[in-house]
């Protein structure tokens, strides 16, 4: 889903992290290009067009056009993700004024155990460590996952 906000300084491990977000549904073009895979955004009111297709996207992506700006008007896109009823950016860049940019989800997830504050932002390169690693870009719809009694993971993949 692609996703459009105003930043705010960068983002520390362990303290809260938010802005203004805008997101819209969109889906990723097919190898034949007929799918509503772009979308336009907007600063006043912050927001994101009805997706359209496109010409020019990348199977599997998704295309986000900025409107010119300049600074201090800097704006973030990328993808977010639905998170208990709400949404959360999942990964962003600081958006071109006036451009395009193209994103391509990688639909690889990591399931661990522990404790966080909702809302913080994690230590990805050690919360993975042991994780377990589910990989929907294979075509998967659904991933079980177990956790065994030696702390080790299951991973069972399903069609």
């Amino acid at each position: 889903m692609p996703a459009f906000s105003r930043p705010i300084p960068p983002p520390e491990i362990g303290q809260p992290s938010g802005f203004s977000l805008a997101t819209r549904a969109t889906d990723l073009a097919s190898a034949s290009g007929a799918t509503n895979c772009w979308t336009t955004a907007s600063v006043n009111p912050l927001g994101l067009s009805w997706p359209t297709s496109g010409a020019g996207v990348q199977p599997g992506a998704f295309r986000i056009t900025t409107p010119p700006c300049s600074p201090p008007n800097i704006y973030n896109v990328g993808s977010a993700v639905a998170v208990n009823g709400g949404m959360a950016p999942s990964n962003f860049v600081v958006a071109n004024p006036g451009s395009n940019t193209d994103c391509q989800p990688i639909l690889r997830y990591y399931v661990q155990t522990g404790s966080y504050s909702a809302g913080s932002v994690i230590n990805f390169s050690q919360s993975c460590v042991y994780a377990a690693v589910c990989d929907f870009t294979g075509g998967y719809s659904v991933i079980n996952v177990t956790l065994n009694p030696d702390g080790t993971w299951n991973v069972q993949m399903i069609e």
